[in-house]
C-alpha cells in the first residue's frame, strides 16, 4: 500500500512539473491597456479580453509586473471553475496615409 501512495504521489510530482514546464513554454498574449491616472499618480492597466482583470503601479513597469500577476491570477479561478478562457478579439493593424493627406 505504501509504495502505491509513493508511486502515486511521484506520478503528480511529474505531472506538476511537466505543467510547469509546458506553462513556461507556451506563452498566452494579451493586449494591456495602460492609462496615467492623476488622482492615483500611477498606471491602471487593464486586460479588456479578461473581464474585470485589472491591476495598476506607480510605474509603468510596475503596473505591468501587477497586471501579469492578475492575468495568472484570473486565468487560474477560470481554470479552477472549468470557465473558457476568451480569445482576444481585437486585431491591431497600422495603415500609413501619406502626410500629403494633411
Amino acid at each position: 500500500m505504501r509504495q502505491e501512495i509513493s508511486a502515486y504521489s511521484n506520478s503528480l510530482t511529474q505531472f506538476s512539473l511537466h505543467d510547469i514546464f509546458l506553462a513556461e513554454v507556451i506563452k498566452m498574449r494579451f493586449r494591456v491597456e495602460l492609462t496615467y491616472d492623476f488622482e492615483y499618480q500611477g498606471y491602471v492597466a487593464d486586460c479588456p479580453a479578461l473581464p474585470g482583470c485589472m491591476s495598476q503601479g506607480k510605474t509603468k513597469e510596475s503596473a505591468l509586473r501587477n497586471i501579469r500577476e492578475a492575468i495568472r491570477g484570473w486565468l487560474h479561478v477560470a481554470r479552477e471553475k472549468g470557465l473558457r478562457i476568451p480569445a482576444e478579439p481585437v486585431q491591431e493593424c497600422f495603415v500609413n496615409v501619406p502626410a500629403s493627406a494633411l
